[in-house]
C-alpha cells in the first residue's frame, strides 16, 4: 500500500483469503474492506482517498487518529 501501512504481500493474502463475492474490484472497495476488517482506521481511509497517505507513517510511528485539540494538531499513534 503507497501509504506504508501494510505491504503488498499482507493486502495479497488478506485479498486471496476473502470469498469471490467480496474481493474488492476497485481501490476504494479494498480501502472500505481494510476498515471494516479493522487494518485502517475511518481517518487513515479518509487520508488514503484525500491523497496524503504517506503522511500517516513518521518513523516508528503510524498514525491512527486525528484528536481535536485547541491549539495545534495532536493525533492517535501507535509504535510500529
Amino acid at each position: 500500500m503507497a501509504a506504508g501501512l501494510m505491504s503488498a504481500e499482507e493486502i495479497e493474502a488478506l485479498v486471496e483469503g476473502m470469498p469471490a463475492d467480496k474481493t474488492p474490484h476497485d481501490s476504494e472497495q479494498l480501502v472500505r474492506e481494510l476498515v471494516r476488517l479493522k487494518k485502517l482506521t475511518a481517518y487513515q481511509a479518509k487520508e488514503i482517498y484525500s491523497g496524503r497517505g504517506k503522511s500517516l507513517v513518521l518513523g516508528n510511528y503510524v498514525i491512527l487518529d486525528k484528536l481535536q485539540a485547541w491549539r495545534g494538531r495532536v493525533f492517535l499513534e501507535a509504535r510500529i
